[in-house]
């Protein structure tokens, strides 16, 4: 390999051999935003034909879906999966459980896939990013796109 700016090495694909079961074994969690993705694909590539780039008009709220999945033996095996407007984000909470933003709301979901709870917040406009506290794990930093918010929510009181 040779030095292409200093301190930056370039690796190439043809350097990499193929390991079939690298990814053996391991759980994946997929948070899908819609499942309506060939029309959202034609709306967008129909509007630059316009002249018209990223979303200029409302839309209808989609539904989208958040699994648990397993990979073992080139196979993917379905644990459960629930439907949600349009997912975003999940975090892995204290004992299995996971939180879900989706388009109003952030999902308190078991590690079985049943949704335990659910947070409100009147500034939850088309939930984004999500994170835990460092200072303080059972408080959320959920990103509220649609007030352009970072919003503080405690787990224990919502």
């Amino acid at each position: 390999m040779k030095a292409d700016y200093v301190g930056v090495r370039r690796t190439h694909l043809k350097d990499f051999a193929l390991d079939v079961g690298l990814l053996d074994g391991s759980e994946w969690l997929l948070v899908i935003k819609s499942q309506d993705q060939t029309i959202r694909r034609n709306r967008l590539i129909n509007g630059m034909m316009n002249g018209k780039f990223g979303r200029t008009e409302s839309r209808p709220t989609a539904t989208g879906l958040f699994a648990r999945v397993t990979l073992s033996n080139n196979k993917t095996k379905l644990h459960w999966k629930k439907e949600f407007p349009e997912p975003r984000h999940v975090i892995s909470l204290d004992g299995g459980d996971y939180a879900l933003t989706d388009v109003n709301g952030v999902n308190i979901v078991g590690a079985a896939g049943t949704v335990k709870r659910r947070l409100h917040d009147e500034l939850y406009a088309f939930l984004h990013s999500i994170d835990r506290n460092q200072d303080d794990p059972n408080k959320l930093l959920v990103c509220s796109s649609g007030y352009a918010a970072v919003i503080e929510t405690d787990l224990v009181t919502g």
